[in-house]
């Protein structure tokens, strides 16, 4: 082991190669750090500052474990109050901008802003004014774009740019107004251009084929009650007793309704 680097995690010695970043020291002895721009098939941004850990000997203030090499004896602490309360601030701050449309979005249920909210955010905010809006962009004909939700964490633009390729993704402005779009208004469409559906922490980009569709709005099937007689006799025979006499005399006026043990049940109901 001489040539490689002890470092404590959260008292837990592990040794590691030299230049391993904190945040793969801490997920080799299965300590877990939250992320967003991270990725171990991309290049590091450190964008987030979700992956706050707290460092001795080192600053006063918590530093970006994917982007902090471990240094020999370093002690790692991942879950000092200190760190749980930027990881809460950091949070705070990605949904200052961010809507509030989980419900339906297609993300919600796979989303790792709504995971790490659960775990490490705060069940308020102290922010309460208008929301930032951006505009959508046309990314060609997989991906749909929904930018209001983006939070800055630049993976699309890595993997386009490292992966894919095709530098078409980039970012603009700074700051709160900051965008991730293609230059001049271009698509992007790279044959592997779906990948930053998957890639993508948020519900700004899904896709365009499996997007969630409004409710059809066509009436109830139904057909004629003298054209379902076998399953009314069926959906009768499971009635309570006394129900079956009280629909089928109902049953023999004509109407319309739809076939099953509910309709028959609902039919028992209207009697008087």
């Amino acid at each position: 082991m001489s040539n490689l680097v002890r470092v404590f995690v959260n008292d837990n010695e592990v040794f590691v190669p030299p230049g391993t970043s904190v945040l793969e020291a801490c997920e080799k002895i299965g300590v877990q750090i939250p992320r967003f721009c991270y990725h171990p098939e991309l290049s590091i941004a450190g964008n987030c500052r979700m992956c706050l850990v707290e460092i001795s000997p080192g600053p006063p203030k918590p530093q970006a474990s994917c982007a902090m090499p471990v240094m020999k004896d370093m002690k790692v602490f991942t879950n000092s109050p200190l760190v749980k309360k930027a990881r809460e601030a950091v949070i705070e701050f990605l949904l200052l901008n961010h809507p509030l449309d989980c419900p339906i979005c297609d993300q919600g249920g796979e989303c790792d802003l709504q995971d790490q909210t659960m775990n490490f955010g705060s069940d308020r905010s102290r922010f309460y004014q208008f929301k930032r809006g951006v505009e959508d962009h046309n990314y060609g004909p997989f991906v749909k774009t929904i930018m209001t939700r983006c939070i800055h964490c630049t993976r699309c633009v890595r993997y386009a740019d490292e992966i894919a390729g095709v530098a078409d993704l980039g970012t603009t402005n700074r700051g709160q107004a900051t965008e991730i779009g293609t230059y001049i208004g271009k698509a992007f469409e790279s044959e592997v251009s779906g990948n930053v559906i998957d890639l993508c922490p948020v519900g700004a980009l899904t896709s365009k084929s499996y997007k969630f569709t409004p409710a059809i709005k066509a009436p109830t099937s139904a057909l004629p009650l003298k054209n379902t007689t076998q399953a009314s006799r069926r959906a009768l025979s499971q009635l309570p007793k006394g129900m079956p006499r009280m629909a089928s005399s109902l049953m023999k006026k004509p109407m319309m309704a739809p076939v099953g043990l509910a309709a028959a049940t609902a039919v028992a109901m209207m009697a008087p």
